[in-house]
């Protein structure tokens, strides 16, 4: 009785409406994503600009959503996680639906911008709740959230063709903007457990403490000579400034996990590059290939039905077998490099979708599988701070992923090249897992023999 009543204690009933809201995160996030493909060619028309330019815009919203993590993390340290993602869910929706107002290229991308560190507490702060409420099984509920934006991939891009066709670029915008409104009753989710909430609070007293006490230090100095004042000022601006960096950035973190940050924390950016890239340009491709925007948009729809299939098996077999994600992680790696490579050998609608298939079932497969590698080869104190670092690298990822695709399609005017390279860099991916994978055993085999 006792066991059954701790354990209940630990996985509150919670636990599942903070899944589900992970689950409805991901589906507006990435099916948005994915759904901007079907918009480039008539955003290319009306801004008058070129594909790379477009790769760029559309992909700073996705790409602000990471890199502001470690913002959003500090943000969570001092305030309330329900209450900043919430804002954060309506930051976000009301900067999408201003994109439609706008017809410039710097108001268009400040828009997507802002709403990319809008939506940034949302993700950070479903991430770590899910954590605090899952704790071991965190990898099978964190791929189980992830089905999430299958959903999204398999509905809401052919949803963005209808509206298109319907209502013209603007009033896509305005839907798109509407459907982003909903992350507000989703920010609402993500309480943290009670237990964690006092646990965490000291923390933050603790910070506030060390402030005081630098700017009592700061007065007493001040009382000796004006002229010291005015130089320590700065100063202890400028240390506060690195100090608040340190800590949303948690460099203590990187160094207590060498492995992690030389080998596999470069495998996040370029698996972001190059997931972002192929599912921005993916409808782009099949129009250059010679297929209409209306049979163009089944290659989404195949590439998220294979993440489903991929992320299904996942979620049973981590749950089983948590420990195996790191070798699940380089099989899908695998899967996605050859899927890519494969895509130019043939124009056939039925070889794309094939392709996009199994591309979709390994990048949608490794996206997912890369957190629960980091829940497994990470301690649990250092998880927050390498989450916000991951998603800062993603966010970098992102950031180069549209444009570096459209600056090489701008060079070559063929999306075949475009995915040749993705494929190669696929590869670059699965050698660096294999030597993280091949130091995190050769470390743990070496910690068990010293505590023999």
């Amino acid at each position: 009785m006792t066991s059954r009543k701790t354990t209940s204690h630990r996985l509150p009933k919670w636990r599942y409406v903070v899944l589900l809201g992970k689950f409805s995160n991901h589906l507006l996030q990435q099916g948005i994503m994915k759904s901007m493909g079907v918009l480039i060619p008539p955003l290319v028309v009306q801004l008058n600009i070129s594909y790379a330019t477009v790769g760029f815009l559309l992909s700073l919203q996705i790409t602000m959503n990471y890199m502001a993590c470690p913002l959003a993390q500090l943000l969570l340290r001092k305030f309330d996680a329900r209450k900043t993602a919430t804002l954060g869910g309506l930051g976000t929706g009301l900067c999408v639906i201003c994109v439609a107002f706008f017809r410039s290229v710097p108001a268009v991308g400040t828009f997507f911008f802002l709403a990319g560190v809008c939506s940034s507490t949302l993700c950070q702060a479903s991430f770590v709740v899910l954590r605090q409420y899952f704790g071991d099984h965190f990898g099978t509920a964190n791929s189980i959230s992830y089905l999430g934006s299958l959903v999204g991939g398999m509905t809401i891009p052919f949803l963005t063709n209808l509206l298109h066709e319907a209502y013209g670029l603007q009033g896509t915008l305005l839907c798109i903007g509407g459907l982003f409104l909903n992350s507000v009753p989703i920010g609402a989710i993500f309480k943290v457990p009670r237990d964690q909430s006092t646990a965490n609070a000291p923390n933050s007293e603790t910070l506030i403490k060390r402030q005081d006490v630098e700017e009592e230090d700061e007065d007493e100095d001040r009382g000796e000579s004006k002229d010291n004042s005015d130089q320590t000022k700065p100063k202890s601006c400028c240390i506060n400034f690195l100090q608040y960096l340190a800590i949303a950035f948690d460099i203590k973190a990187l160094r207590n996990e060498p492995s992690f940050t030389i080998f596999f924390l470069p495998c996040q950016i370029i698996l972001d590059i190059v997931f972002i890239g192929w599912a921005l340009f993916m409808v782009s491709y099949a129009i250059d290939v010679g297929f209409s925007s209306s049979l163009a948009v089944y290659l989404p729809i195949a590439a998220a039905s294979g993440g489903f299939v991929s992320r299904t098996t996942l979620a049973i077999a981590m749950h089983y077998r948590p420990h195996w994600s790191p070798q699940l992680y380089a099989m899908d790696v695998a899967i996605s490099g050859v899927s890519l490579v494969l895509y130019p050998l043939h124009s056939h609608l039925s070889h794309l979708i094939v392709c996009s298939f199994f591309a979709g079932y390994g990048l949608y497969g490794a996206a997912s599988t890369y957190y629960a590698v980091i829940a497994v080869t990470v301690s649990e104190a250092n998880f927050p701070g390498i989450i916000a670092i991951s998603f800062f690298i993603s966010g970098i990822g992102a950031m180069l992923s549209g444009l570096l695709a459209g600056i090489i399609y701008d060079a070559t005017k063929s999306f075949l090249v475009v995915f040749r390279i993705f494929g190669i860099m696929m590869g670059a991916i699965f050698i660096l897992v294999n030597v993280h994978l091949f130091l995190h055993c050769y470390r743990k085999k070496h910690k068990t023999k010293t505590r023999e």
